[in-house]
């Protein structure tokens, strides 16, 4: 709630900022299929949509598009990396792995996917060994529709006849909440790209296959901030019996154990803990 906690450095509330939201939900597009079978249309000026067969949202950058799990663009943006995985790793694809995240992150490559990930590196950097897993990964994403989608986004205020934990056009939207000790951590360009998508309840998490998790509510999920080395916990907590739903950073990573994450609140793991054990909470207006 306002008042509690440290003050932040945000912009004021303003009237354009749904509309905003709504411009980069719209803009967002993946090569991979995000939504199958999605049916949109205009009713009272709201962007309504149903949703069957929702396999991932791709991430909004600086109003751009970007596929991050498109694996033959991971290869491609680690090959002029090799003299380095040769001198400075000694060709150790789990070396390189764990002190690249910023190079991975670059590539596109989806650091959640493991078995993948090594592959890739391999085909990457060795060509030789074993990288079917990353070429056949490749086929499958070149092969996949290409469908498009519109109207990812919730509504301030918003009416609808049926709540869908799973369809974000049916929520009522409240104010982003930060938890109060991570918002210094959010500063930079991804930071607050990050936090526009969350608020507009259109930022994805996280999983351990290549399905990307859709929005949801009470559901914890994480995605990469830091370029990778630290986590972002998050969740859009329902309360109980009504349509609204508050947009909510729950906890922060500042390092990983492997494919889990330092959690400040939640100790190691994949995801955060929800409930959460943050004691306080601030309102945010993402910039």
């Amino acid at each position: 709630p306002p008042g509690r906690g440290p003050s932040c450095a945000f912009s004021m509330p303003s009237p354009t900022l749904v509309a905003t939201v709504a411009a980069l939900a719209v803009g967002a597009a993946s090569a991979r299929s995000p939504i199958r079978g999605a049916v949109t249309r205009q009713d009272e000026g709201r962007v309504l949509s149903k949703r069957e067969g929702f396999v991932e949202l791709a991430a909004t950058h600086a109003g751009q598009a970007r596929d991050a799990s498109s694996w033959a663009n991971c290869v491609e943006g680690l090959r002029p990396h090799k003299g380095t995985f040769q001198s400075k790793h000694k060709g150790n694809v789990q070396s390189f792995v764990s002190s690249s995240y910023g190079v991975l992150s670059d590539a596109g490559c989806d650091m959640d996917d493991t078995d993948i990930l090594y592959s890739c590196v391999r085909l990457a950097f060795e060509a030789t060994g074993d990288v079917n897993t990353c070429e056949e990964a490749i086929a499958e994403e070149e092969n996949a529709p290409k469908q498009d989608f519109s109207g990812l986004a919730c509504t301030p205020g918003a009416k609808s006849a049926t709540f869908d934990s799973n369809d974000p056009a049916t929520w009522d939207a409240q104010p982003l909440q930060v938890c109060s000790e991570f918002l210094n951590n959010f500063g930079d360009s991804e930071g607050k790209r990050l936090l526009r998508d969350l608020a507009g309840c259109h930022l994805n998490g996280n999983s351990k296959t290549r399905t990307k998790l859709s929005p949801r509510t009470n559901v914890a999920m994480h995605q990469h901030a830091a370029s990778g080395s630290h986590g972002i916990g998050f969740v859009y907590e329902r309360q109980s019996g009504t349509s609204k739903v508050t947009p909510k950073v729950v906890d922060y990573a500042t390092g990983r154990a492997g494919n889990e994450y330092k959690w400040t609140h939640s100790g190691t793991g994949y995801n955060p803990d929800f409930p959460s054990k943050c004691s306080s909470y601030d309102q945010v207006v993402p910039n």
